[in-house]
């Protein structure tokens, strides 16, 4: 049975047996090409080995074929794999720990990983110009969605948007949001790879205000200083690595005009619709330093609207 290979794989992975383990992968994943649980163990043997960019490829097959993100593949694995000898820390590898939990932080919740994942998803879908992408993060007209208060979100939105308005969105991806923005003077969308960019054209062909930038995922270095009012960015920076975060907030501040204002959806961990996604780990303290650092005032921290993170918005 397929269950009990996975354990004789776990066991093999523990014991560093790593061939055995990739050879039983191997076997899984020709009965099944999209097992979930394959996927997902071969890119730890990958991520042992230090072939990253394997690894990162398996994993990133693994969350396609999880319904969930993975939370199918901790709940079938992870108690597994803690009861048997951990995996010593890598040289050239920064293993956060011994449990598959770690994995997602340390892969999942990179650039990198977010740009393959996305670009491949994007390109998957079968587009025409009427269709809505990324609802499933969020519906903006529904206050009670899933994730939270999306309408109170867009309300709020809403009343920084005006038509003399520069607006900057960080993580546009299809244009879920610039819908709602497209009134602004201009609009500006960031992402980490184009593939979107070619679908908000394609949705709204008759609006010269959109301009595109393509960022390194921790950088505006594109957008001139003093040129924005709002920057934005919703269900994006909460896959990123803590710097990231960082860097983006301290380039918000210098792109804003004077009296600009920033709006971020951040994860945050004493949050637990945060910590059950495993969405990177940084504080509400941590969060609200690289504000303050970043020399923004007015601050304002909404733990209410959203199940999955911070809303936090504040003044340059």
């Amino acid at each position: 049975m397929a269950s009990d290979k996975i354990s004789t794989a776990i066991r093999a992975f523990n014991q560093k047996q790593f061939d055995q383990s990739r050879a039983i992968c191997a076997d899984l994943m020709a009965e099944n090409p999209n097992s979930p649980e394959a996927h997902y163990l071969l890119s730890k043997v990958c991520e042992a080995e230090n072939q990253i960019e394997d690894a990162l490829k398996y994993l990133s097959r693994a969350v396609d074929n999880s319904k969930s993100e993975l939370s199918l593949l901790k709940n079938r694995i992870e108690h597994s794999i803690v009861e048997s000898t951990p995996l010593q820390k890598c040289s050239e590898v920064t293993v956060l720990g011994s449990s598959m939990l770690d994995v997602e932080e340390a892969m999942v919740n990179q650039v990198e990983f977010q740009r393959q994942h996305w670009a491949s998803a994007l390109l998957k879908e079968d587009w025409d110009a009427n269709k809505p992408y990324g609802y499933s993060w969020g519906d903006p007209e529904n206050p009670k969605d899933p994730l939270g208060n999306y309408l109170y979100v867009k309300n709020r939105f809403l009343s920084w948007v005006d038509p003399d308005k520069v607006v900057l969105e960080i993580g546009s991806l299809a244009g879920k949001w610039v819908q709602y923005m497209i009134h602004a003077k201009r609009v500006i969308c960031v992402d980490i790879n184009d593939v979107g960019f070619s679908y908000i054209k394609k949705r709204f062909p008759q609006n010269s205000n959109l301009e595109f930038y393509l960022t390194k995922g921790e950088e505006l270095n594109g957008i001139e200083s003093g040129t924005v009012d709002l920057v934005y960015s919703m269900d994006t920076l909460v896959r990123v690595p803590k710097a990231c975060i960082r860097n983006y907030v301290l380039e918000a501040h210098r792109v804003l005009k004077e009296s600009g204002r920033i709006a971020l959806h951040l994860p945050c961990s004493e949050i637990p619709g945060s910590q059950e996604r495993n969405f990177v780990k940084v504080s509400l303290s941590e969060l609200v330093d690289y504000y303050t650092e970043a020399g923004f005032r007015d601050i304002v921290i909404d733990i209410v609207s959203l199940v999955h993170g911070v809303f936090i918005h504040a003044i340059r």
